[in-house]
């Protein structure tokens, strides 16, 4: 008797079996897939971050690049213009020499 009055009334046992069975099945599922976005997620963050790391080495290597050519040119219009004013200086230098000499 207390068999009977556990089941569910209109219920055979294998019914629940099946029932059973496909709510297992569908949690297997949803736990797969659960266990596959995570996955997913995990090796897109590992991508992502491999990516980053690989953009910044080369934008990195390609600005310093640019950076010391950039430095390169500055150093030699400063060499330029340092040359430029001591021709300048030397020309005002004989420039004064000259109108000394002529007074």
């Amino acid at each position: 008797m207390m068999a009977k009055a556990r089941r569910s009334p209109g219920r055979s046992p294998s019914a629940i079996s099946e029932a059973v069975e496909r709510a297992l099945a569908t949690a297997r599922d949803d736990a797969y897939r659960a266990a596959r976005a995570v996955a997913y997620g995990e090796a897109r963050a590992e991508v992502g971050a491999s990516f980053k790391e690989q953009l910044r080495a080369e934008v990195g290597a390609s600005f310093e690049a640019q950076l010391q050519a950039l430095r390169a040119e500055v150093d030699a219009a400063r060499a330029q213009a340092a040359s430029v004013v001591q021709r300048a200086e030397a020309e005002r230098e004989a420039e004064t020499a000259a109108l000394a000499k002529q007074l």
